[in-house]
């Protein structure tokens, strides 16, 4: 779609948190449609998700696909909160304060998934996480990965620097990562998201920049 309303624009996917997920599947699936992609809060691998996923399919095996657990949302984000100061259950989001109360006060946040959705998180995690996923990503893909230091979904910055050594061990030659201290895990809504939004366009521009310069020489080789 982006590239029939822009044609001729270069497209970049940003994904963040379980969309960083979808954007890495998509980047390993399908990456012709894109010039390269931002993951934002991402996980590393995490053993337990095929666990996760099959307990999922059990909950729903006996409760239903739309059943609600609380067992399920306690294994996949009960540990969140442990490592941050709060007065909430969802201050690992940010140190805005303000930022937290508003997810807090909108319904379409903060609920518990249905059983269906848990083992489809679980399952997405566990395909992003192995060896085939990143022989699938080309190695010249362009990649930013951003989190926060303080993110208990790249594990406090050790699972964001795990998918980035695993990249670059597996000859992924144009990855970049920049972790933010003190941030937590919305970094679009944190105290200093100006100077993240400013970094996200500096490399936005290098690399479109970049794309343009190799194809200016193409074109001059050409004649």
């Amino acid at each position: 779609i982006a590239r029939r309303e822009y044609p001729g624009l270069p497209v970049y996917l940003f994904g963040h948190s379980m969309g960083s997920f979808l954007a890495r599947a998509y980047t390993a699936k399908y990456p012709d449609t894109i010039d390269g992609t931002i993951w934002c809060g991402t996980s590393g691998a995490n053993p337990a998700a095929g666990l996760g996923a099959a307990l999922a399919r059990a909950i729903e095996k006996r409760s239903g696909d739309h059943h609600r657990s609380d067992f399920l949302n306690s294994l996949a984000f009960g540990k969140y909160n442990k490592r941050t100061e709060n007065e909430t259950q969802f201050d690992w989001l940010s140190k805005d304060k303000e930022e937290v109360k508003k997810y807090i006060d909108d319904d379409y946040c903060g609920f518990v998934f249905t059983a269906n959705g848990f083992e489809t998180l679980f399952s997405l995690l566990k395909q992003i996480s192995g060896k085939d996923w990143y022989r699938a990503v080309p190695n010249d893909k362009p990649i930013f990965l951003i989190a926060g230091e303080n993110d208990p979904v790249g594990e406090y910055g050790k699972g964001v620097n795990e998918v980035f050594m695993t990249l670059k061990k597996t000859g992924h030659s144009s990855v970049e990562m920049k972790l933010y201290p003190g941030d937590r895990h919305e970094l679009l809504n944190e105290i200093d998201r100006d100077a993240v939004t400013k970094d996200i366009t500096d490399w936005l521009n290098r690399q479109t920049k970049s794309s343009h310069v190799e194809n200016a020489a193409e074109a001059v080789s050409e004649k």
